[in-house]
């Protein structure tokens, strides 16, 4: 892919996941799919970070198995026919642990979600006492369909080597 337009692409990826406030995740362990909807914060590599209880099936399923794949929409549906702009991904999720990587990692999410500092502590996530965990999925591919931006060829594919 040439430069420009893998920039190009690059850039619309990280406008449509500025523009997207929940992501859909979907796990998947012993050929079971789950899928859930979950607040998100993305940083300058286009990871991206979300907090969720210990309890929560998709939080154990991504301990069993880091294989995840999700998805975000961001602009009103009118009906069938309207021109539309989604986003997917793949990758790999974990859960994230250690002062240095937690600090970090919530640095990015509260940044984004400002009253996540009303409900978790920096100390309590790090040393377990908090029934939030933060993960951080590494993607290795987002898939951009964009009517709107790339009408005659929608499915715009950025691989991400990490």
């Amino acid at each position: 892919m040439q430069l420009a337009i893998f920039m190009e692409i690059r850039e619309f990826v990280r406008e449509y996941l500025r523009d997207s406030k929940l992501m859909h995740l979907a796990t998947s362990v012993n050929d079971r799919p789950w899928l859930c909807h979950v607040w998100f914060a993305y940083d300058k590599d286009l990871s991206l970070y979300f907090i969720s209880r210990d309890s929560r099936r998709h939080s154990k399923e991504i301990l069993a198995q880091s294989r995840v794949a999700g998805g975000m929409v961001n602009h009103p549906l009118k009906g069938f026919g309207q021109k539309v702009r989604g986003l997917s991904f793949e990758g790999w999720a974990e859960e994230l642990c250690g002062e240095k990587e937690i600090s970090a990692a919530f640095g990015v999410y509260s940044k984004r979600w400002l009253k996540a500092k009303d409900h978790y502590r920096i100390k309590e996530l790090v040393s377990g006492e908090s029934h939030g965990r933060i993960f951080r999925i590494l993607p290795e591919r987002y898939v951009l369909f964009d009517e709107i931006n790339f009408p005659e060829q929608p499915r715009q594919e950025l691989t991400i080597k990490r």
